[in-house]
């Protein structure tokens, strides 16, 4: 086999590489684009209604949950802003909890940590494909913090601790 075929079959897998990580760059800025500014959102709210970025207060910043009640990451990252609930309150930070779980599900969770019906609190159910539609991601947990000009400021996907909180309400003060 002559050099230069060599070559260019050693190089081959060397190219395959770069073109995947062009490809996952660019989902990845494509994914970002979609909530680098808070999209409008409808979806079904919690008690059958809309829920949607127009029922946001204002000049208020907005942070976005996307939760499944049986997933250990999510409980962990809903404690953690539960523990942090007067935080966001004095912030006057309106916490938007999403999920793909049924009503069902969803209420009796969010009473037994006293989120239910906090008034910093807004619940909506929508399946999978409407938050990637709409958000670019369906990993669960999904924690997203809007500034007051519903600017993205952090981003988490996956769990979120306490200092993880902390962080996304400074990052939005």
């Amino acid at each position: 086999m002559p050099a230069p075929r060599r070559l260019a079959l050693s190089m081959l897998p060397i190219l395959c590489l770069m073109l995947c990580l062009a490809q996952s760059c660019t989902q990845w800025t494509e994914e970002e684009k979609k909530r680098q500014s808070l999209p409008d959102f409808h979806f079904e709210n919690i008690m059958g209604g809309i829920l949607q970025r127009s029922d946001l207060p204002k000049d208020q910043p907005a942070t976005i949950l996307f939760f499944d009640p049986d997933c250990e990451h999510c409980k962990m990252t809903v404690e953690s802003i539960a523990s942090k609930i007067e935080a966001f309150a004095q912030a006057k930070n309106t916490i938007v909890m999403i999920s793909p779980a049924d009503r069902a599900q969803v209420i009796p969770y969010l009473v037994e940590l006293n989120l239910f019906k906090h008034p910093s609190i807004r619940i909506g159910l929508c399946e999978a494909q409407e938050f990637l539609d709409t958000f670019g991601t369906t990993e669960l947990p999904t924690t997203l913090f809007y500034a007051a000009d519903f600017d993205l400021k952090m981003a988490y996907k996956g769990p979120v601790d306490v200092p993880g909180v902390e962080r996304g309400l400074k990052a939005v003060e």
